[in-house]
């Protein structure tokens, strides 16, 4: 079974389309750095800056919290029972110190629970991406390569042969002219053979029918 005929009309057009093909390939490449790129930097946000950021205050605030406990401790034991009320300030930052402690350790937690999910989406779309390189680096290489071989082929053919040109076809008569033949003239009356000598004289029975 034969295949349908390509009719090529321009090879200018494949080379457009070939430089066209080479930039969608850049484009893709391009897109797939440009992922990579923005998955790094969320990366490096939350496992360097957030985790390490609120590792350190959630060192801070324990450091805090044990000043401020003791602190409230001598202010109580020090304290003559007619200064007790003076401890209050002392109590109030020993709370504030509490709840920054409480605040910061749910904010770790927090950062190390987004984090687990960024690893986890990371490894989906490596595969993805790495898909996406595939069709840059090695579907797009390949369509061209194609594409070189049969413009290269076009060229030579081009060179070696030039358009084929043949004779005009004779018009076709018009669809009626078949019927339009030449009219018809008078009949033609048959002659006989020899005619008869006048001075030869006619038989009896042509005598008779005279007479």
């Amino acid at each position: 079974m034969v295949g349908p005929k390509a009719e090529v009309r321009s090879v200018e057009a494949l080379v457009q389309f070939r430089q066209a093909l080479v930039g969608f390939g850049q484009e893709v490449a391009g897109a797939a750095d440009l992922v990579e790129a923005e998955l790094h930097r969320v990366r490096q946000w939350i496992e360097v800056e957030q985790v390490q950021y609120w590792k350190h205050a959630v060192d801070e605030a324990e450091q805090r919290l044990a000043e401020a406990r003791v602190e409230l401790e001598r202010a109580e034991t020090t304290s003559r029972p007619e200064d007790r009320p003076s401890c209050h300030v002392q109590r109030k930052l020993y709370e504030l110190a509490k709840r920054r402690l409480s605040y910061c350790e749910h904010q770790l937690r927090v950062v190390k629970h987004w984090r687990g999910l960024l690893e986890r989406e990371m490894h989906n779309l490596a595969g993805r991406i790495g898909k996406l390189r595939d069709v840059a680096d090695i579907d797009v290489a390949r369509a061209v390569a194609t594409l070189d071989r049969h413009i290269q082929a076009l060229r030579d053919y081009l060179a070696t042969s030039g358009p084929a040109t043949s004779a005009p076809a004779s018009p076709l008569p018009p669809p009626d002219s078949a019927s339009r033949l030449p009219p018809l003239g008078p009949p033609r009356v048959s002659e006989p053979d020899s005619m008869p000598d006048p001075r030869t004289p006619l038989s009896d029975n042509a005598s008779h029918e005279k007479r």
